[in-house]
């Protein structure tokens, strides 16, 4: 087996990259030339409550404890923090964890809903572009 030369990896690396920017219509000046002083992503326990205040009354009942559950475990981290297997796990630490009541179903409305937002069950989980001025962050 022949190694490879780490020079000559990063190489390959570089031109891979250069090639990606050219099929997306970009140049490494591109990239230099975009602004560095974007927002800074909230946590969710700054965001959890602009949320709340924006909904109504019966969804802030559905999914307030939700909400609460992922505030308790993930409050001083940035929305874009979490990755999809640990969304996954706090999933089944809810389930887990469920307080039974007479209605309870078992903790499978956990995995139906997990943090109330359908767009993080797939994949990363993106900021809000609509993060209200003024609000944490």
């Amino acid at each position: 087996m022949t190694a490879v030369h780490p020079d000559a990896s990063r190489q390959a690396v570089v031109e891979a990259a250069l090639v990606l920017l050219e099929r997306m219509g970009l140049t490494p000046a591109d990239l230099a030339a975009v602004p560095q002083d974007r927002p800074e992503v909230p946590t969710f326990a700054e965001y959890v409550p602009v949320v709340s205040a924006a909904v109504s009354a019966g969804t802030r009942r559905a999914y307030g404890s939700y909400w609460n559950r992922v505030v308790d475990q993930w409050g001083t981290r940035r929305l874009d923090e979490p990755t999809p297997s640990e969304i996954r796990q706090l999933m089944v630490y809810v389930k887990a964890h469920v307080v039974a009541r007479r209605n309870a179903r078992g903790g499978r409305s956990a995995e139906e809903h997990p943090g109330g937002q359908s767009g993080a069950q797939g994949g990363q989980a993106a900021p809000p572009a609509d993060y209200p001025a003024g609000a944490p962050g």
